[in-house]
């Protein structure tokens, strides 16, 4: 698989920016590389891509363009499919580099870019009716903006559809995921990275039959864990 990318704009670029240290902005001037996700992870969202072959993907969290180069990357090889990448500082602290990053492999055409932060674009999205087969969710990290985000996510996931979460590794990421794992509708899916979280909905979120609903799940701590509970 990592051989056949090697040829692909989306390695190509991000090969060029990790060897250079700079990526360039939407003006064409040079700017500080930040790469902040993992190899095992970029190779697990194409392979998803692939695999799923998703008519719509959802991206929250868009900097530089890297993991959205190998999921359009994904797309392209597919044949169809847009993502949609949900980012309010693109334009401001990275500087519009993501949006060149995608100009550059000629992906542009089957990408769009909403400059809104997550907790405001996702419930305009609901809202609309918007739905769709794949979502990353990959911001701040923090616990309760990926509750807030999964919450929105879901109402637009179709049944069958996938949601990762990058980071797992961190603590935040972690607990939100397993609120997700034991109270909505969801199994694990397959993933090549310890540090990308896939889960796939199984079924409608059907809780509204029993208001209180509510089931434990665990807070880890280090290498303890602790059980959250009401």
């Amino acid at each position: 698989m990592w051989e056949q990318l090697k040829s692909k704009p989306a390695f190509q670029i991000l090969e060029e920016m990790k060897r250079t240290g700079i990526v360039y902005d939407m003006q064409g001037n040079p700017c500080p590389f930040e790469d902040q996700i993992d190899h095992e992870s970029y190779l697990a969202l194409y392979q998803i891509m692939r695999s799923l072959k998703p008519d719509m993907s959802l991206e929250l969290g868009f900097a530089h363009g890297c993991s959205t180069l190998y999921m359009l990357q994904g797309l392209a090889d597919n044949g169809k499919g847009t993502l949609i990448s949900v980012d309010s500082l693109e334009l401001t602290h990275y500087k519009g580099g993501g949006i060149k990053n995608i100009e550059r492999a000629g992906f542009q055409h089957i990408h769009k870019h909403i400059i809104l932060p997550s907790q405001f674009a996702l419930p305009q999205l609901a809202v609309q009716n918007f739905k769709c087969d794949f979502v990353f969710i990959d911001t701040s990290h923090q616990f309760d903006q990926t509750i807030v985000e999964s919450y929105y996510c879901d109402k637009i996931l179709k049944v069958g559809g996938i949601m990762a979460f990058h980071d797992y590794r961190l603590l935040s990421v972690k607990s939100a995921c397993n609120f997700v794992e034991t109270n909505l509708n969801y199994r694990l899916h397959p993933s090549h990275s310890d540090n990308l979280r896939v889960i796939q909905k199984v079924g409608v979120d059907d809780r509204d039959k029993k208001w209180y609903y509510f089931v434990p799940f665990e807070v880890p701590k280090g290498n303890q864990s602790l059980r959250f509970e009401i």
